[in-house]
């Protein structure tokens, strides 16, 4: 059998994990359950582990097709790398690894993306002609909020979560639900009906 294998937060891992499972499995290619004797082979298999192990932006190469700038082609310091991995994860380990992916941080811009995403996916579960509107000083309380995530994607959602969708509870199809602030905390501003002319991240 072939298959993909995903160990998420690598530099999480127990030791004993890693030398008794991660290692045998990404060199071998097979692990045996000391309690049962049986083996799990997957030399068909590939195997991804994903880490927050944070790499300076200065050594990256944009991931995708524009990776110019000023004209020429940036290459990612595989060496600074692998230095900045082995803070965190035994030589062991890193030498097991095909190749290295490394993503940079979310801009403010594709910050503001994935928010509207989760607010129109929102608007779509309260009714196909709803709309979640920031007033300008919410706005600026999410983007403060922006600064302080430190776990990507999910760090957006969860501050969407926590931010919106209670404030959203109750509010009927063909609504508008505006948003603002108080200062310290988010608040229903008024709810009306659809204003197609409205403009809002």
């Amino acid at each position: 059998h072939s298959g993909v294998i995903v160990i998420d937060e690598l530099e999480k891992a127990d030791k004993t994990a890693i030398q008794n499972i991660i290692l045998p499995l990404m060199g071998e290619g097979f692990i045996t359950d000391k309690n049962t004797g049986e083996s799990l082979y997957a030399t068909d298999f590939i195997v991804f582990c994903t880490s927050n192990i944070p790499i300076a932006s200065e050594i990256l190469r944009p991931m995708g097709f524009n990776t110019t700038q000023d004209g020429r082609v940036i290459e990612t310091d595989d060496r600074a790398v692998f230095e900045a991995l082995s803070a965190h994860l035994l030589p062991e380990v890193i030498g097991r690894f095909n190749t290295v992916l490394c993503y940079q941080e979310l801009t403010l811009e594709t910050q503001w993306q994935i928010w509207s995403a989760l607010r129109h996916e929102l608007a779509t579960k309260i009714g196909p002609s709803s709309q979640i509107v920031l007033e300008d000083d919410a706005k600026r309380f999410i983007q403060n909020k922006f600064r302080d995530i430190k776990t990507g994607a999910r760090g957006i959602r969860d501050l969407f979560l926590d931010q919106i969708v209670a404030l959203s509870v109750g509010a009927k199809a063909v609504t508008t639900v505006n948003i603002g602030c108080n200062g310290t905390r988010l608040k229903v501003a008024d709810t009306g009906s659809v204003d197609s002319s409205l403009q809002h991240r």
